[in-house]
Protein backbone atom coordinates (compact mmCIF):
# COMPACT_ATOMS: atom_id res chain seq x y z
CA UNK A 1 0.00 0.00 0.00
CA UNK A 2 1.29 3.46 -0.94
CA UNK A 3 2.33 5.59 2.02
CA UNK A 4 2.52 9.35 2.42
CA UNK A 5 6.31 9.26 2.29
CA UNK A 6 6.35 7.30 -0.98
CA UNK A 7 4.06 9.79 -2.67
CA UNK A 8 4.90 13.20 -4.09
CA UNK A 9 3.30 15.54 -1.55
CA UNK A 10 2.49 19.15 -2.39
CA UNK A 11 2.54 21.04 0.90
CA UNK A 12 -0.56 23.25 0.57
CA UNK A 13 -2.63 20.11 0.07
CA UNK A 14 -1.55 18.84 3.46
CA UNK A 15 -1.81 22.14 5.29
CA UNK A 16 -5.29 22.75 3.92
CA UNK A 17 -6.29 19.39 5.34
CA UNK A 18 -5.00 20.08 8.83
CA UNK A 19 -6.75 23.47 8.84
CA UNK A 20 -10.04 21.55 9.00
CA UNK A 21 -10.48 21.27 12.76
CA UNK A 22 -12.61 18.65 14.52
CA UNK A 23 -13.95 21.32 16.91
CA UNK A 24 -15.71 23.01 13.98
CA UNK A 25 -18.28 20.23 14.00
CA UNK A 26 -19.53 21.22 17.44
CA UNK A 27 -21.07 24.46 16.16
CA UNK A 28 -23.05 23.11 13.21
CA UNK A 29 -26.38 21.35 13.66
CA UNK A 30 -28.14 22.49 10.48
CA UNK A 31 -28.02 19.10 8.79
CA UNK A 32 -29.17 15.65 9.79
CA UNK A 33 -26.16 13.68 10.99
CA UNK A 34 -26.73 12.36 14.50
CA UNK A 35 -24.26 12.85 17.34
CA UNK A 36 -22.61 9.44 16.93
CA UNK A 37 -21.97 10.05 13.24
CA UNK A 38 -20.49 13.46 13.97
CA UNK A 39 -18.23 12.02 16.68
CA UNK A 40 -17.01 9.33 14.28
CA UNK A 41 -16.30 11.97 11.64
CA UNK A 42 -14.37 14.07 14.15
CA UNK A 43 -12.24 11.09 15.17
CA UNK A 44 -11.38 10.22 11.57
CA UNK A 45 -10.57 13.82 10.77
CA UNK A 46 -8.32 14.18 13.83
CA UNK A 47 -6.43 11.02 12.86
CA UNK A 48 -5.84 12.35 9.33
CA UNK A 49 -4.78 15.74 10.66
CA UNK A 50 -2.27 14.25 13.11
CA UNK A 51 -0.77 12.01 10.42
CA UNK A 52 -0.39 14.95 8.04
CA UNK A 53 1.16 17.18 10.68
CA UNK A 54 3.67 14.54 11.75
CA UNK A 55 4.74 14.06 8.14
CA UNK A 56 5.06 17.79 7.50
CA UNK A 57 7.16 18.52 10.57
CA UNK A 58 9.31 15.42 10.26
CA UNK A 59 9.86 15.13 6.52
CA UNK A 60 9.05 18.39 4.73
CA UNK A 61 10.68 21.10 6.78
CA UNK A 62 14.17 22.53 6.41
CA UNK A 63 16.51 23.32 9.27
CA UNK A 64 15.64 27.04 9.05
CA UNK A 65 11.93 26.31 9.41
CA UNK A 66 10.66 26.67 5.84
CA UNK A 67 8.37 23.97 4.45
CA UNK A 68 9.31 22.32 1.16
CA UNK A 69 6.98 22.50 -1.82
CA UNK A 70 7.29 18.79 -2.58
CA UNK A 71 8.79 15.90 -0.66
CA UNK A 72 10.40 14.27 -3.69
CA UNK A 73 12.96 16.26 -5.66
CA UNK A 74 13.79 16.08 -9.35
CA UNK A 75 10.76 17.93 -10.69
CA UNK A 76 11.36 20.27 -13.65
CA UNK A 77 11.90 23.89 -12.68
CA UNK A 78 8.79 26.04 -12.75
CA UNK A 79 8.07 29.76 -12.91
CA UNK A 80 4.42 29.19 -11.97
CA UNK A 81 4.51 27.16 -8.75
CA UNK A 82 6.78 25.77 -6.06
CA UNK A 83 8.62 22.50 -6.71
CA UNK A 84 11.23 20.39 -4.96
CA UNK A 85 12.67 22.09 -1.86
CA UNK A 86 11.63 25.59 -2.82
CA UNK A 87 9.68 27.43 -0.11
CA UNK A 88 6.60 29.46 -1.01
CA UNK A 89 4.86 32.23 0.89
CA UNK A 90 1.70 30.14 0.43
CA UNK A 91 3.17 27.38 2.57
CA UNK A 92 4.44 29.71 5.28
CA UNK A 93 1.08 31.48 5.44
CA UNK A 94 -0.79 28.22 5.78
CA UNK A 95 1.60 27.07 8.51
CA UNK A 96 1.10 30.34 10.41
CA UNK A 97 -2.67 30.07 10.01
CA UNK A 98 -2.65 26.52 11.34
CA UNK A 99 -0.39 27.43 14.27
CA UNK A 100 -2.55 30.40 15.27
CA UNK A 101 -5.76 28.38 14.99
CA UNK A 102 -4.41 25.42 16.97
CA UNK A 103 -2.63 27.66 19.54
CA UNK A 104 0.76 26.13 18.69
CA UNK A 105 3.06 28.91 19.88
CA UNK A 106 6.29 27.05 19.12
CA UNK A 107 5.36 26.45 15.47
CA UNK A 108 3.99 29.98 15.07
CA UNK A 109 7.13 31.56 16.51
CA UNK A 110 9.43 29.49 14.30
CA UNK A 111 7.48 30.34 11.15
CA UNK A 112 7.33 34.01 12.15
CA UNK A 113 11.12 34.14 12.49
CA UNK A 114 11.54 32.44 9.10
CA UNK A 115 9.05 34.79 7.46
CA UNK A 116 10.67 37.93 8.83
CA UNK A 117 14.21 36.78 8.01
CA UNK A 118 13.70 35.42 4.51
CA UNK A 119 10.34 36.19 2.96
CA UNK A 120 9.21 39.78 3.60
CA UNK A 121 10.87 42.00 1.00
CA UNK A 122 11.79 45.67 0.95
CA UNK A 123 8.29 46.72 -0.18
CA UNK A 124 6.58 45.08 2.78
CA UNK A 125 5.12 42.28 0.67
CA UNK A 126 6.54 38.76 0.43
CA UNK A 127 8.61 37.03 -2.20
CA UNK A 128 6.15 34.46 -3.50
CA UNK A 129 8.89 31.84 -3.68
CA UNK A 130 12.37 31.15 -2.32
CA UNK A 131 14.96 28.96 -4.02
CA UNK A 132 16.22 25.89 -2.09
CA UNK A 133 19.13 28.02 -0.82
CA UNK A 134 16.46 30.47 0.51
CA UNK A 135 17.46 33.27 -1.87
CA UNK A 136 14.40 35.01 -3.39
CA UNK A 137 13.28 33.50 -6.68
CA UNK A 138 13.61 35.82 -9.69
CA UNK A 139 11.43 35.82 -12.77
CA UNK A 140 12.91 35.45 -16.25
CA UNK A 141 13.45 39.22 -16.40
CA UNK A 142 15.24 39.24 -13.05
CA UNK A 143 12.43 40.77 -10.98
CA UNK A 144 10.83 39.53 -7.78
CA UNK A 145 7.08 38.91 -7.45
CA UNK A 146 4.48 38.81 -4.73
CA UNK A 147 1.07 37.11 -4.65
CA UNK A 148 -1.89 38.89 -3.08
CA UNK A 149 -3.59 35.76 -1.75
CA UNK A 150 -0.43 34.77 0.14
CA UNK A 151 0.21 38.23 1.58
CA UNK A 152 -3.37 38.55 2.82
CA UNK A 153 -3.27 35.08 4.35
CA UNK A 154 -0.01 35.89 6.14
CA UNK A 155 -1.06 39.26 7.53
CA UNK A 156 -4.34 37.73 8.71
CA UNK A 157 -2.44 34.96 10.49
CA UNK A 158 -0.07 37.49 12.08
CA UNK A 159 -3.00 39.50 13.42
CA UNK A 160 -4.61 36.34 14.77
CA UNK A 161 -1.30 35.39 16.37
CA UNK A 162 -1.16 38.80 18.03
CA UNK A 163 -4.73 38.39 19.29
CA UNK A 164 -3.83 35.03 20.85
CA UNK A 165 -0.40 35.78 22.35
CA UNK A 166 -0.23 39.60 22.49
CA UNK A 167 3.31 39.73 21.14
CA UNK A 168 3.81 43.17 19.57
CA UNK A 169 6.34 41.76 17.11
CA UNK A 170 3.55 39.91 15.29
CA UNK A 171 1.45 43.04 14.97
CA UNK A 172 4.43 45.14 13.90
CA UNK A 173 5.12 42.82 10.97
CA UNK A 174 1.42 42.68 10.12
CA UNK A 175 1.33 46.49 10.01
CA UNK A 176 4.36 46.51 7.73
CA UNK A 177 2.65 44.10 5.35
CA UNK A 178 -0.62 46.05 5.51
CA UNK A 179 1.36 49.08 4.34
CA UNK A 180 3.03 47.07 1.58
CA UNK A 181 -0.26 45.75 0.22
CA UNK A 182 -1.86 49.21 0.41
CA UNK A 183 1.02 51.04 -1.26
CA UNK A 184 2.01 48.56 -3.95
CA UNK A 185 -0.95 46.27 -4.68
CA UNK A 186 -3.94 48.63 -4.75
CA UNK A 187 -5.35 50.56 -7.69
CA UNK A 188 -8.08 52.98 -6.65
CA UNK A 189 -8.70 50.77 -3.62
CA UNK A 190 -9.01 47.55 -5.62
CA UNK A 191 -6.35 44.94 -4.86
CA UNK A 192 -4.53 43.36 -7.81
CA UNK A 193 -3.05 39.89 -7.94
CA UNK A 194 0.66 40.78 -7.69
CA UNK A 195 3.43 43.34 -7.94
CA UNK A 196 6.84 42.82 -9.57
CA UNK A 197 9.88 44.74 -8.35
CA UNK A 198 13.62 44.83 -8.92
CA UNK A 199 16.52 45.08 -6.47
CA UNK A 200 16.89 48.73 -7.53
CA UNK A 201 13.34 49.51 -6.42
CA UNK A 202 11.41 49.87 -9.68
CA UNK A 203 7.90 48.39 -9.46
CA UNK A 204 5.25 47.17 -11.87
CA UNK A 205 1.77 46.63 -10.45
CA UNK A 206 -0.54 44.14 -12.15
CA UNK A 207 -3.76 45.34 -13.78
CA UNK A 208 -5.54 42.05 -13.08
CA UNK A 209 -7.73 41.10 -10.15
CA UNK A 210 -8.03 37.37 -9.50
CA UNK A 211 -11.39 37.04 -7.77
CA UNK A 212 -10.30 34.01 -5.75
CA UNK A 213 -7.32 35.93 -4.34
CA UNK A 214 -9.44 38.45 -2.42
CA UNK A 215 -9.42 37.26 1.18
CA UNK A 216 -12.30 39.28 2.61
CA UNK A 217 -11.72 38.20 6.19
CA UNK A 218 -8.12 39.41 5.93
CA UNK A 219 -9.31 42.78 4.63
CA UNK A 220 -11.64 43.16 7.59
CA UNK A 221 -8.79 42.27 9.96
CA UNK A 222 -6.49 44.77 8.23
CA UNK A 223 -9.14 47.49 8.41
CA UNK A 224 -8.94 47.38 12.22
CA UNK A 225 -5.44 48.86 11.87
CA UNK A 226 -5.87 50.81 8.61
CA UNK A 227 -9.46 51.93 7.91
CA UNK A 228 -8.68 52.44 4.22
CA UNK A 229 -9.03 48.68 3.82
CA UNK A 230 -12.79 49.04 4.26
CA UNK A 231 -12.78 50.57 0.80
CA UNK A 232 -10.77 47.64 -0.55
CA UNK A 233 -13.25 45.28 1.10
CA UNK A 234 -16.26 47.04 -0.43
CA UNK A 235 -14.66 47.29 -3.86
CA UNK A 236 -13.74 43.61 -3.75
CA UNK A 237 -17.28 42.59 -2.80
CA UNK A 238 -18.60 44.72 -5.67
CA UNK A 239 -16.26 43.17 -8.24
CA UNK A 240 -16.98 39.62 -7.08
CA UNK A 241 -20.74 40.10 -6.77
CA UNK A 242 -20.91 41.45 -10.32
CA UNK A 243 -18.64 38.71 -11.63
CA UNK A 244 -21.14 35.92 -12.21
CA UNK A 245 -20.67 34.06 -15.49
CA UNK A 246 -23.90 32.69 -16.90
CA UNK A 247 -26.77 31.25 -14.89
CA UNK A 248 -24.95 28.41 -13.13
CA UNK A 249 -23.81 30.50 -10.15
CA UNK A 250 -20.15 30.34 -11.16
CA UNK A 251 -17.86 33.35 -11.17
CA UNK A 252 -15.40 34.59 -13.73
CA UNK A 253 -11.79 34.05 -12.69
CA UNK A 254 -10.35 37.45 -13.60
CA UNK A 255 -11.20 41.14 -13.77
CA UNK A 256 -9.05 43.56 -15.80
CA UNK A 257 -8.94 47.02 -14.25
CA UNK A 258 -7.78 48.71 -17.47
CA UNK A 259 -10.63 47.38 -19.62
CA UNK A 260 -13.23 46.84 -16.86
CA UNK A 261 -13.90 43.38 -18.30
CA UNK A 262 -14.17 39.93 -16.76
CA UNK A 263 -12.58 36.81 -18.24
CA UNK A 264 -11.45 33.29 -17.40
CA UNK A 265 -8.03 31.69 -17.50
CA UNK A 266 -7.10 30.13 -20.85
CA UNK A 267 -7.98 26.57 -19.86
CA UNK A 268 -11.48 27.57 -18.73
CA UNK A 269 -12.96 28.62 -15.38
CA UNK A 270 -10.88 27.16 -12.56
CA UNK A 271 -12.91 25.17 -10.03
CA UNK A 272 -10.21 25.77 -7.44
CA UNK A 273 -10.54 29.55 -7.88
CA UNK A 274 -14.34 29.23 -7.80
CA UNK A 275 -14.19 27.39 -4.48
CA UNK A 276 -11.62 29.84 -3.09
CA UNK A 277 -13.82 32.79 -4.03
CA UNK A 278 -16.80 31.23 -2.26
CA UNK A 279 -14.70 30.23 0.76
CA UNK A 280 -13.37 33.77 1.20
CA UNK A 281 -16.91 35.14 0.98
CA UNK A 282 -18.23 32.65 3.54
CA UNK A 283 -15.34 33.32 5.95
CA UNK A 284 -16.36 37.00 5.96
CA UNK A 285 -20.02 36.06 6.59
CA UNK A 286 -21.04 36.86 3.02
CA UNK A 287 -22.70 33.49 2.66
CA UNK A 288 -25.57 34.77 0.54
CA UNK A 289 -23.05 35.71 -2.18
CA UNK A 290 -21.20 32.40 -1.82
CA UNK A 291 -24.30 30.19 -1.71
CA UNK A 292 -25.07 29.81 -5.48
CA UNK A 293 -21.51 28.70 -6.23
CA UNK A 294 -21.42 26.33 -3.28
CA UNK A 295 -24.73 24.83 -4.34
CA UNK A 296 -23.42 24.32 -7.88
CA UNK A 297 -20.44 22.28 -6.68
CA UNK A 298 -22.53 20.40 -4.13
CA UNK A 299 -24.98 19.34 -6.84
CA UNK A 300 -22.17 18.48 -9.25
CA UNK A 301 -20.45 16.28 -6.69
CA UNK A 302 -23.61 14.45 -5.70
CA UNK A 303 -24.42 13.88 -9.37
CA UNK A 304 -21.00 12.79 -10.64
CA UNK A 305 -19.22 11.61 -7.48
CA UNK A 306 -16.40 14.04 -8.24
CA UNK A 307 -15.58 17.71 -8.74
CA UNK A 308 -13.79 18.46 -12.00
CA UNK A 309 -11.12 21.07 -12.66
CA UNK A 310 -13.29 23.27 -14.88
CA UNK A 311 -16.97 23.76 -15.73
CA UNK A 312 -18.70 25.66 -18.52
CA UNK A 313 -20.35 28.60 -16.72
CA UNK A 314 -23.29 28.56 -19.12
CA UNK A 315 -24.23 24.90 -19.35
CA UNK A 316 -22.22 23.33 -16.55
CA UNK A 317 -20.37 20.81 -18.76
CA UNK A 318 -17.09 19.80 -17.15
CA UNK A 319 -13.52 19.01 -18.15
CA UNK A 320 -12.10 15.49 -18.09
CA UNK A 321 -9.84 16.13 -15.09
CA UNK A 322 -10.80 15.76 -11.45
CA UNK A 323 -9.57 18.20 -8.80
CA UNK A 324 -6.63 17.35 -6.55
CA UNK A 325 -6.87 16.67 -2.83
CA UNK A 326 -6.04 20.26 -1.89
CA UNK A 327 -9.04 21.63 -3.76
CA UNK A 328 -11.28 19.00 -2.16
CA UNK A 329 -10.05 20.12 1.25
CA UNK A 330 -11.00 23.70 0.38
CA UNK A 331 -14.46 22.45 -0.61
CA UNK A 332 -14.65 20.66 2.74
CA UNK A 333 -13.84 23.86 4.61
CA UNK A 334 -16.54 25.64 2.63
CA UNK A 335 -19.03 22.90 3.52
CA UNK A 336 -18.22 23.41 7.20
CA UNK A 337 -18.85 27.14 6.94
CA UNK A 338 -22.15 26.39 5.23
CA UNK A 339 -23.03 24.05 8.11
CA UNK A 340 -23.34 21.17 5.63
CA UNK A 341 -21.88 18.31 7.66
CA UNK A 342 -24.01 15.75 5.84
CA UNK A 343 -22.49 16.67 2.48
CA UNK A 344 -19.00 16.79 3.97
CA UNK A 345 -19.35 13.16 5.06
CA UNK A 346 -20.83 12.02 1.75
CA UNK A 347 -19.52 8.51 0.93
CA UNK A 348 -19.10 9.22 -2.78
Amino acid sequence: METLIERNIFLPVMLSLILIRPSQYETHSTYTLDSLEIEDLKVRLAESRDLCLKFLIGKMRGVEGGFYSTYLEGHPKSTAYGVNHEVTSESTGLALAYAATSRDLELFREEFIFLKKYQVGSLGVTYWKLNPDLAPFRNIGGSYSSALIDDLRILKALIKGYEVWRDDAYLDLARRMIGGVKNYMATDGLLVDNVDWTPTGSCLRSTTVILGYIDFEALLKASEYDPSFIRSFNRGVEIVSNGRAGSTGLFYDLYNISTARYSNIDSGPSSTLQILTSLHLAEARLREVAEPTYQFFRDAYLKDGAIYSSYDPSGGNHSAYELDTGAYSLASRLALLEGDIEFLDSPQ
